[in-house]
């Protein structure tokens, strides 16, 4: 047993020993040097606290058994102690000295030590079985680190799709600091095995000084890194943090180290079902986008329901923009989670100038076509910002995609989606807005096209309506969709038009059909137009001949297929208006 009698006088351990016993030698010391040392100098800082209160309560005259301590040898090391302590009182009763006797139990605390860190890791394996979501996972491997290691605080990074390190989960450290600190790594890019990395004080750690300063303001003074490394690829990492300078035993970074092993293994398991549940679910959304946008040719329906698609199932915000023309770019829909940055969107203008504001990069990626994709904004965009958006570009933009709505050679407008969370929006989330900008491009090209068609089947009405003839139009479903006055009502039209395909279907089939398309023999025409008398074919018909209805179907059919052919052309040339008027001119004057 080792003895040691302390100065009665200073009752906190600030006090000197006056006596040490020879069993001081095993831990390295020699006794008869140790008289005068401060008690608290052999004391671990650690333990200080424990030991001063035991002290205490020996000096008030309660006697203290079994207070576990740590000690410190000669060489540096520590060992775990059990130390008892007695006050001594001379004859009057007065507390003359605090005599303390200690025994070594490193042994016993080394096995203490190794069930707990088995009972720690155990526990965390439990809670992973149990855990819903990686984020529950990382928090139980927190909590397992802070109370099995005795950290004061601690943190775990993860990597995203760019391969820069994120935090994910986090105890006691401010926004500032994770701000400052994420993205930062203490081991070089292309090192294939990393290994912790120690630092007891930062203030011989070698960091560089904004760096020292922010960890100072946030009360840290120790830290350690350790790796989260699976087939030498890693994941991420644990920092544990200290408020005092601190010596990491190989201990607590073993436990870390295995804790960080099964983490690992957890965190690439997640990111396969992950990526499984996310194919799914772009999948899901492509085949919903699809869905939505195909139910509707109303143009502002069908932009009102892209950023219903994308918020908040891709990002917290999402944009469209659309070409009013060559020189202006105009936010025409946009959605976002925060209400607060929805109202102040609606608040600002929403064209832009697309030669003023080239640096903002929905004009950018109009401009040059090129798609912009930051899953980590390094800069602000508020520095490209107009004047007034500047907030709103602040709180929205830490993540980013901007990419082309285009049909062909034609740039019709841009699609955009954030997000508040820097290293969100991910390469395949970037691949996911990419094909839904297709789709979408796609469904606004239909919705013109229904438009042009609308526009010109409005023209055509209006020509045939000033047409001295009896004409209707038709779907490819043989049903009317315009009819003129001098056929009067369409319903009995529409039964003889229906009779008419029926029989042409069971009687002659595609080559009656061919036949009736393919225009008569022009010599035929020229027969009945040149017989020496315009009133020939009505003398036929007062005759009951029936080459009279033959010469009138095929030159009726002629006329027919002959004028169509006019309209296309002129639609297509763009001049129908003149030919209306010219057909209009040709029979103001009725039948000839």
């Amino acid at each position: 047993r080792d003895q040691a009698a302390l100065d009665a006088r200073e009752r906190d351990l600030t006090g000197a020993i006056v006596y040490a016993s020879p069993s001081w030698a095993s831990l390295g010391w020699d006794p008869a040097a140790l008289p005068g040392v401060e008690v608290l100098e052999l004391i671990h800082p650690d333990d200080a606290a424990t030991a001063t209160a035991a002290w205490k309560e020996v000096a008030s005259g309660t006697d203290v058994d079994a207070v576990t301590i740590r000690l410190r040898r000669a060489g540096g090391s520590f060992g775990w102690f059990e130390v008892n302590g007695s006050s001594v009182r001379d004859h009057e009763g007065e507390l003359r000295y605090l005599l303390g006797t200690a025994r070594d139990v490193s042994e016993r605390e080394e096995l203490r030590s190794r069930l707990r860190d088995l009972d720690a890791v155990y526990r965390f394996a439990d809670a992973v079985a149990g855990a819903r979501a990686l984020d529950d996972v990382l928090d139980a491997a927190l909590d397992t680190l802070l109370e099995a290691a005795g950290a004061d605080r601690a943190s775990v990074l993860l990597a995203d799709d760019e391969g820069e390190l994120r935090f994910r989960a986090w105890r006691g450290l401010s926004d500032r600091y994770r701000a400052f600190t994420e993205g930062r790594s203490p081991w070089p890019a292309d090192v294939s095995d990393p290994q912790p990395v120690l630092h007891e004080d930062i203030a011989d750690a070698g960091f560089e000084p904004a760096l020292e300063r922010v960890m100072r303001k946030e009360g840290i003074a120790a830290l350690a890194f350790v790796p989260l490394v699976l087939g030498g690829r890693q994941l991420g990492r644990f920092v544990l943090y200290r408020d005092a300078p601190h010596r990491w035993s190989e201990r607590e970074v073993l436990l870390s180290r295995t804790i960080a092993n099964h983490l690992a293994s957890v965190i690439e398991r997640a990111e396969v079902q992950h990526g499984a549940e996310a194919s799914r679910a772009r999948l899901a959304l492509l085949l919903e986008a699809t869905e939505q946008l195909s139910q509707t040719l109303d143009y502002e329906e069908l932009l009102r329901r892209v950023p219903q698609l994308v918020v908040p199932r891709i990002a917290d915000g999402c944009h469209v923009y659309v070409a009013r023309n060559e020189r202006e770019l105009v936010r025409v829909a946009h959605a976002h989670v925060e209400p607060r940055i929805s109202d102040l969107l609606d608040s600002i203008d929403a064209v832009y100038d697309v030669s003023q504001h080239r640096r903002i990069p929905a004009v950018e990626v109009f401009r040059t076509g090129q798609p912009i994709h930051r899953a980590a904004l390094t800069r602000p965009l508020s520095k490209v910002a107009r004047p007034g958006e500047e907030e709103i570009v602040r709180m929205e933009s830490r993540s980013l995609i901007v990419v082309p709505l285009e049909t062909g050679d034609r740039r019709l407008g841009v699609l955009a989606v954030t997000a508040t969370e820097a290293g969100r929006l991910g390469d395949e989330d970037f691949e996911l807005v990419s094909e839904l900008a297709r789709r979408v491009s796609l469904a606004l090209d239909l919705v013109g096209l229904h438009r042009r068609a609308q526009d010109s089947l409005a023209q055509l009405q209006a020509v045939i309506a000033q047409l001295p003839l009896g004409g209707v139009i038709t779907d490819a479903a043989h049903r009317i969709v315009f009819v003129t006055e001098l056929l009067g009502d369409a319903e009995p039209v529409q039964r003889q038009i229906q009779d008419m395909h029926a029989e042409i279907d069971q009687l002659a089939g595609d080559a009656l059909v061919e036949r009736l398309e393919r225009p008569p023999d022009d010599q035929l025409l020229l027969r009945v137009h040149h017989v020496g008398n315009e009133h020939f074919v009505d003398r036929l018909f007062a005759a009951g001949e029936l080459t009279a209805a033959i010469l009138a179907t095929h030159h009726n059919v002629h006329f027919y297929l002959d004028l169509m052919r006019q309209i296309r052309e002129a639609i297509e040339f763009g001049n129908l208006v003149k030919f209306s008027s010219e057909v209009r001119a040709r029979y103001a004057a009725g039948p000839a």
